[in-house]
């Protein structure tokens, strides 16, 4: 029964008649997860703001998705704090949701060479303002501009008022994050560089983050910049999907896709030279080192099961 592994009994009541908590869950949230929650930044609208003047600050608060994953209560009787993960309290199976399309989506116009693309799925959305020739949003290239308007024609002129402004700037990255977006919700305007959630921002922390994490020699290449895209979308799965038995396999399609392969028909395919063979096991292997594996995870063979 799914709940119980989460610690929640569907079919038990405690004695105001609710269904209960128990405490022998079977799952527990990781080191790696919580230490991903508690470094990622909130963007919050600081208390002098006026609809006229929008200042948007950061905090090291952590990921907000934690909250609606995780439950903790304090036992005044054990003086102790009791944790369970709700994610799961009902009987209901989730396949995919919307999340999952559109962070696939920008997992897929990242290999495509499109890592503004993808970005733009984290911090504002699929929306109009990405492609507006009055002022829209900076960091999206003429090049993505126009794929998004012809060979991806989400944002073409017949399809644009199904992805109005204000009903669509809203990044997965905001559900945990505050104020991602540069959409200024109270005053309908897109303002470029309202939040401090900026792309070569972001991106910058994440390739020294790699550079210091894998000892590889990171450059200025857009190859380096979709590799490094690639891991912030690898962080958003975690925090979008964590306790939904996604994460497995998507660290092997992502270890697959800095591996590169033969088949593959995007040029955009795999890591720069300076990383090495195989980075992506060696990737995937330091993602996965704190199960403490018995099988080596830098052979891409160990991460299926031996149908022989």
């Amino acid at each position: 029964m799914l709940p119980v592994t989460y610690g929640y009994d569907f079919y038990a009541t405690d004695k105001t008649g609710n269904s209960r908590y128990i405490d022998e869950r079977q799952l527990e949230a990781s080191e790696s997860y919580l230490n991903l929650v508690n470094s990622t930044d909130f963007y919050y609208l600081s208390t002098t703001s006026t609809t006229s003047n929008r200042v948007i600050n950061i905090a090291p608060l952590g990921d907000t998705r934690y909250k609606s994953v995780i439950h903790e209560d304090e036992d005044a009787e054990t003086d102790s704090v009791k944790v369970w993960i709700t994610k799961f309290n009902n009987a209901r199976i989730p396949i995919y949701r919307t999340s999952t399309v559109l962070l696939h989506l920008a997992e897929a116009f990242n290999r495509l060479g499109m890592p503004d693309a993808a970005f733009a799925i984290l911090k504002d959305g699929i929306n109009e303002y990405l492609v507006r020739e009055d002022g829209g949003a900076a960091y999206i290239t003429p090049e993505t501009r126009l794929a998004l308007t012809t060979t991806y024609p989400l944002l073409s002129e017949a399809n644009r008022s199904k992805f109005a402004e204000s009903y669509n700037a809203y990044g997965i990255h905001m559900h945990g994050s505050g104020y991602a977006s540069d959409f200024d919700v109270d005053n309908n305007v897109y303002t470029p560089g309202l939040s401090p959630y900026q792309l070569d921002t972001i991106v910058g922390l994440k390739m020294l983050e790699i550079q210091n994490t894998y000892g590889v020699a990171v450059g200025t290449t857009k190859q380096d910049s979709i590799n490094a895209v690639e891991d912030i979308l690898c962080d958003e799965y975690a925090l979008e999907f964590a306790f939904e038995g996604t994460r497995f396999y998507d660290l092997c399609r992502l270890a697959r896709h800095k591996n590169g392969h033969a088949s593959s028909t995007s040029s955009f395919d795999g890591s720069p030279a300076t990383y090495g063979a195989n980075y992506g096991g060696r990737w995937i292997a330091r993602k996965l080192a704190f199960k403490n594996p018995v099988v080596n995870l830098e052979e891409p063979s160990n991460w299926y099961l031996p149908f022989k």
